[in-house]
């Protein structure tokens, strides 16, 4: 937000990282809730991030990756194809099918995006 961009609207982080957030307490062992700017925003959990990252002298750190994700354009060049491939698997009577899809993203500000490194547990 520094760098006049919009709100973060998601937090994309490994599922280890939302369970750890999600236990948080306070001191009387209350549930922690978030902050208000936080408050609207959507924690998603993706096994693509990884938990197994370099940071100083750990070795088990992740990352966090927060954004306004309506900045993220999408072009699609070649519509998604399907095919049915029937011969291939004909001995076995099945059917296989191969798809494809050709496509690109970019980011309409790219300020908008950010990365929280060096979690640890």
């Amino acid at each position: 937000m520094a760098a006049n961009a919009p709100e973060p609207t998601y937090y994309v982080m490994a599922p280890r990282t939302e369970t750890q957030l999600a236990k948080l307490k306070d001191s009387t062992g209350q549930p922690l809730r978030r902050p208000d700017t936080l408050a609207q925003a959507r924690f998603v959990a993706s096994t693509i991030v990884p938990v197994n990252e370099t940071h100083g002298t750990a070795t088990g750190a992740t990352r966090i990756i927060t954004g306004d994700f309506s900045q993220v354009l999408v072009g699609v060049r070649t519509a998604l194809r399907v095919e049915v491939l029937r011969e291939r698997y004909a001995d076995a009577l099945q059917y296989g099918f191969l798809a494809w899809l050709r496509m690109d993203a970019a980011l309409a500000h790219p300020d908008a995006f950010a990365q929280v490194v060096g979690i640890t547990a």
